[in-house]
């Protein structure tokens, strides 16, 4: 069939109209893709501008809470603002603060106790974050949520609670080994329990001086878990600070009077550790306090400040400032020697210990070390060693106090990061936690070699307080990387010298025993 040129030029006609068609097409395809991902991305970027006022808003009741703004107001003035805004936000976070202030008691004022919790319940049931779960867990047991429910039924709901956060239920290990102590040979027995800690992170411990009770400083949720001691996995109270990043506590010589540090808030609380009442609190000069200790009768408090690098004492029935001290490179943790009453305080940057009379208030000496960032340290019994513990070199050592020589040092490959202290046995043996592997293990101190194995606890063990009792001492370990407390029993069962020739004597038979039957095996496997 022959094309004529007007068909040609129809065709060439409709192919052009076709082509403007699918142009014109696409531009409005194009166009409204556009607009459409404009109208996509502004949703979005209202959804975030709402998240973004909306945590403001939490992140202001925050300040108006702790006092760091509203200063002119009065705390109830600002407990109100604050509340106000945790209202408006309805975030997560600003539900589990609402409900804090329902359960401590500042806000809603005009209601009962009994109406404030119901009003708590709720708001941590819809916030769901972990923390939120700890305190409802927390209020179960102490039966001011679920009052409907039988103690029993209250307690598997706590526990339902904290598997929910992420708290470790209560577990138990045993182990056992010998050695040969300075004065001695003794088997070890060791058994480990671990609970939950009833808060979050925890960071310090302390025994009372009867050993009957065991308070835990909550670094995040701002709280002190109080347990008896024969019986870990029941909480006797929990008790919530007003203040701000808890790092630190003591008791006083009797056992009734609760310090505990808020670092952020710099301020030290006294609690009457009877029925858990508020004494008093106390401002601490400086920006960022992070460790307490009490003298021998209690009348003074020492306190270091990381940041303005100095070491006050105050009184602590007042907390007035008697005196301070300036120090160098991040002053932390402290110890006290019974015998001459010096204060050793250990500057991290510094690589140092200082030793500090704590009468006349001057600087005796500085202990200049070998291995950089000290991150432990304790005295010897006697005041004549100083064993401290290096982040960066991963070494445990001991120092002469006075002439600032190493006696001996240890490099153990199963402590990575030496991060907590204390004595036991008569000062023979030395606790160290290590924060990196998970473990307590036991140094000999007149040798300075590891006893036994490395003895697992909790994760990142930062603090160790060890109580003697009759026979035997209890360990106790806060674990602050899976919220749990670690308890360690340990027995030294004396070994004479007729059962050390005994047992030595039985090993080597089953070595032999157990050599013969490998030769056996072997040639009957050759036959």
């Amino acid at each position: 069939m022959v094309t004529s040129p007007a068909q040609l030029k129809s065709v060439k006609f409709i192919k052009m109209l076709f082509l403007k068609y699918v142009i014109i097409l696409f531009s409005f395809a194009s166009s409204f893709s556009q607009e459409s991902n404009s109208r996509k991305l502004s949703a979005r970027e209202f959804i975030k501008d709402s998240l973004r006022s909306a945590e403001k808003k939490c992140s202001l009741g925050v300040k108006y809470y702790y006092g760091q703004i509203g200063s002119e107001l009065s705390q109830e003035e600002r407990d109100n603002k604050a509340a106000e805004l945790y209202k408006e936000s309805g975030t997560p976070d600003a539900k589990h603060n609402l409900a804090d202030m329902y359960y401590d008691g500042r806000a809603g004022l005009e209601l009962t106790q009994d109406e404030r919790d119901v009003i708590a319940v709720n708001l941590l049931k819809e916030s769901n974050t972990q923390d939120a779960n700890i305190l409802l867990g927390v209020m179960y047991t102490q039966a001011r949520a679920g009052v409907d429910l039988s103690e029993e039924g209250r307690r598997a709901e706590a526990e339902r609670l904290f598997k929910k956060a992420g708290i470790s239920n209560k577990t138990s290990t045993s182990l056992s080994f010998q050695h040969k102590l300075k004065t001695q040979n003794v088997k070890i027995n060791i058994t480990v329990e671990k609970t939950h800690a009833y808060g979050v992170k925890p960071i310090a411990l302390k025994v009372s001086p009867n050993g009957q009770s065991l308070y835990v400083a909550n670094y995040y949720s701002e709280s002190i878990s109080a347990f008896k001691t024969h019986s870990l996995n029941r909480i006797e109270s929990v008790i919530n600070i007003k203040g701000k990043g808890l790092i630190s506590l003591d008791l006083s010589p009797d056992g009734n009077i609760l310090y505990v540090l808020s670092s952020k808030s710099g301020h030290i609380t006294k609690i009457n550790t009877e029925n858990g009442s508020f004494l008093g609190c106390m401002n601490v000069e400086g920006s960022f306090p992070n460790y307490i200790l009490l003298n021998e009768d209690g009348t003074i408090i020492y306190a270091s400040d990381y940041i303005v690098g100095q070491v006050l004492k105050l009184k602590a029935d007042t907390g007035e400032i008697i005196a301070s001290i300036e120090t160098r490179g991040f002053p932390t943790e402290m110890t006290l020697n019974k015998g001459d009453k010096a204060l050793f305080v250990q500057c991290r940057l510094g690589n140092a210990i200082l030793k500090i009379d704590s009468d006349k208030w001057l600087v005796q000496d500085e202990i200049q070390l070998i291995d950089s960032m000290p991150i432990a340290h304790i005295p010897s019994l006697d005041g004549s060693l100083m064993y401290v513990g290096s982040r960066s070199n991963h070494t445990v050592a001991a120092y002469n106090v006075k002439t600032h020589d190493i006696k001996g040092k240890k490099v153990v490959d199963d402590i990575q990061d030496p991060r907590a202290f204390s004595l036991i046995k008569e000062g023979e043996v030395l606790i160290v936690a290590d924060e990196i592997k998970d473990t307590i293990s036991l140094i000999d101190t007149n040798t300075m070699k590891l006893i036994g194995t490395p003895i697992p606890v909790g994760k990142m063990p930062i603090f160790i307080y060890a109580y003697e009792r009759k026979n035997g001492t209890d360990i106790y370990v806060a674990n602050y990387g899976d919220d749990s407390i670690s308890k360690i029993m340990v027995n030294f069962e004396k070994i004479s010298l007729f059962k050390t020739l005994f047992l030595k004597f039985k090993e080597l038979a089953n070595t032999l025993l157990n050599s013969t039957k490998n030769i056996l095996i072997k040639e009957k496997k050759r036959r």
